[in-house]
């Protein structure tokens, strides 16, 4: 293991490579593109909660926070947070198939027969 902090990148729309966004400054990384991952505190917990509550957009809630969008998802995991799902505008949503035996679970000889 090295002990170089955990990184992300940046989820401000300057480093999308736009062309109007190319010549502004990046005031959530310093235009260095990345993020570090760094401790959490209750003031940022109770504000990733209020956020993602209210159905914000992920790079939105990194650029309020100043968080890399990998760090917020593992963090929502550890409150347990309820899971993202595309729009409903969406004409494909993949999903676990779990409760389907034939695709989700090992069938035997008599589910498939049923």
């Amino acid at each position: 293991m090295t002990d170089e902090p955990r990184r992300g990148r940046c989820p401000a729309p300057v480093h999308l490579g736009a062309i109007g966004a190319m010549f502004d400054d990046c005031p959530t990384c310093n235009n260095r593109g990345t993020l570090d991952f760094r401790p959490w505190s209750k003031d940022d917990e109770a504000a990733l909660i209020r956020l993602w509550a209210r159905g914000m957009n992920l790079a939105f809630i990194g650029i309020e926070l100043r968080r890399s969008v990998p760090d917020l998802l593992e963090h929502a995991a550890i409150l347990k947070l309820e899971e993202r799902h595309g729009p409903t505008g969406y004409i494909l949503h993949i999903g676990p198939m779990a409760p389907n035996p034939l695709f989700g679970t090992r069938a035997d000889a008599e589910e498939m027969n049923r």
